[in-house]
């Protein structure tokens, strides 16, 4: 289902889930593998073959909607177009093709009939209206996204109002918002979780809201991009400056917290959500650190992770339980609004799978069949 949120992702290019320091991040992932090194000119047929014996079962049109035919290159653009660089990794064989085309053909088949509804109801976006819609978002963001946008678009060479014209003046982007617009519409009258009912569904599932003993830092962090030397030795050196200090007065950290640290949570004097050891919720070598204070109030001598120089502090250590319901109410809420809008959706879509006209032609599984005429 098309929504405000994939429609923000594209704008953004995944900069939202760029983590904001090493309270939010996960340990990074290992490096992948090198790439092989390029085949000579003469193993061009076998890579050809390859190709051919990948797709070798899908048919050249998979499916029709009144009329116009969805191929087998539209499938095959639609994957790369997930994918980086545009390449099939290796592992998409025949077998793999056969497995995940069906669900890429169901989602193409439920977006061009949303497109063609959404023309129908005279949804038209232009270049004005996508970029007042964008300029909306972004005025929307918290000052910690907004920053982080910013610099990550600077890294690319724009700025946050070049990308807002860029992607208002792309079609396909627009197309997109028209669709998004549309299923809103359609989901207008889906009726919002109460809290009674996210009271209930916290009462009978228990199970998902116990957690584990929790550790709530503080932090200043001095960070360093990892390239330059003498900018990390600075670092290494400012860190070692503040440790020294904060031994001889402990009750500044706060301040020096909101002075210098390079972490957004520098607003708050330096203290970070909890996290529970062991769940990759944190860079390693800060979660390492963090789990070796004991006492409330205990800081570390400067640790080094991915991100930078850390003095932590312990703030406290919650002991495992069930998380109060003030504290998930929100998400409950949320999630059982997503599913309750997704059922809904799912209606909409039978219906107009029974009111158009589409043609399946390959083998769909149980799970994805559709209603046809």
């Amino acid at each position: 289902m098309i929504n405000r949120k994939k429609m923000w992702s594209l704008f953004a290019a995944g900069s939202m889930a760029v983590s904001l320091c090493a309270a939010d991040a996960p340990a990074a992932p290992a490096a992948p593998a090198a790439p092989a090194a390029p085949a000579e000119k003469a193993a061009a047929p076998a890579d050809a073959e390859k190709k051919t014996d990948i797709w070798a079962e899908i048919p050249e049109v998979v499916a029709t909607v009144n009329g116009k035919a969805i191929t087998r290159a539209d499938v095959e653009a639609a994957i790369k177009a997930q994918l980086p660089n545009g390449q099939l990794p290796p592992m998409f064989t025949a077998d793999v093709m056969k497995q995940i085309v069906p669900g890429v053909v169901k989602q193409m088949v439920q977006k061009r009939l949303v497109a063609e509804a959404a023309a129908k109801a005279g949804i038209n976006v232009d270049e004005a209206a996508a970029k007042a819609e964008l300029e909306k978002l972004v005025k929307g963001m918290s000052a910690d996204q907004l920053e982080m946008l910013k610099k990550t678009f600077a890294a690319e060479g724009t700025t946050i109002e070049a990308k807002i014209n860029e992607m208002a003046g792309n079609p396909q982007f627009r197309e997109q918002l028209a669709e998004n617009m549309f299923v809103e519409k359609v989901l207008a009258d889906v009726k919002p979780v109460t809290e009674k009912e996210a009271q209930k569904f916290y009462n009978d599932n228990p199970q998902y809201f116990e957690r584990g003993e929790l550790i709530v830092t503080s932090h200043i962090l001095y960070n360093v991009d990892g390239k330059d030397e003498a900018a990390d030795k600075a670092a290494a050196d400012k860190a070692a400056a503040t440790y020294e200090k904060l031994k001889a007065d402990p009750a500044q950290f706060e301040a020096i917290a909101k002075t210098d640290s390079a972490c957004p949570s520098s607003k708050q004097g330096g203290k970070l959500q909890g996290f529970e050891p062991g769940k990759g919720q944190m860079d390693k070598d800060f979660e390492t650190a963090a789990v070796a204070l004991k006492e409330k109030g205990q800081f570390s001598a400067p640790v080094k992770s991915r991100f930078g120089y850390h003095i932590i502090r312990l703030e406290e250590i919650i002991p495992a339980g069930k998380v109060p319901f003030a504290d998930v109410k929100a998400d409950i809420e949320q999630s059982l609004s997503m599913q309750r809008k997704q059922e809904a959706f799912s209606k909409f879509m039978d219906k107009m799978m029974q009111d158009n006209k589409v043609e399946m032609k390959m083998a769909m599984p149980a799970a994805m069949q559709m209603p046809m005429m």
